[in-house]
């Protein structure tokens, strides 16, 4: 089942495709939305500011429509694993990508996914925040 839906995601991810970013880390969309969660997504967050980086840091390198699509198929694959799939934590990820088109670095970006998502400031580590 899980190769099932990894294949799935993988072919929605990669009609979109590369774009022109030069900072891009990866060519098709599934692997720069992994490639930008492993080298610079912030460890230790708390689970909704962690979805909230990832979707700032997604729409910046790779592109918005991608950092959606990366929020929606992190739900979808929760679904399927036994993880925690919560309305929220897209949410979190949307205002990020809201948050990736107003700041200028990383700690902007955490600023401003603070400020914006009110329960990430409070949010504890959780087992969904894991990559």
């Amino acid at each position: 089942m899980r190769n099932s839906c990894n294949i799935v995601l993988w072919l929605a991810a990669s009609a979109i495709g590369c774009t022109s970013n030069p900072d891009r880390p990866a060519r098709s969309s599934l692997g720069c939305a992994q490639a930008v969660i492993e080298q610079r997504l912030p460890a230790h967050l708390g689970d909704k500011l962690t979805h909230c980086m990832a979707g700032a840091l997604i729409a910046h390198y790779c592109s918005p429509t991608e950092a959606r699509m990366a929020g929606v198929a992190k739900e979808i694959r929760d679904a399927f694993t036994g993880g925690d799939v919560e309305r929220a934590d897209l949410q979190a990820t949307l205002a990020g990508v809201r948050c990736a088109a107003s700041a200028t670095d990383v700690a902007a970006t955490e600023a401003c996914c603070t400020q914006t998502c009110a329960t990430c400031s409070h949010d504890a580590p959780g087992r969904d925040a894991t990559r």
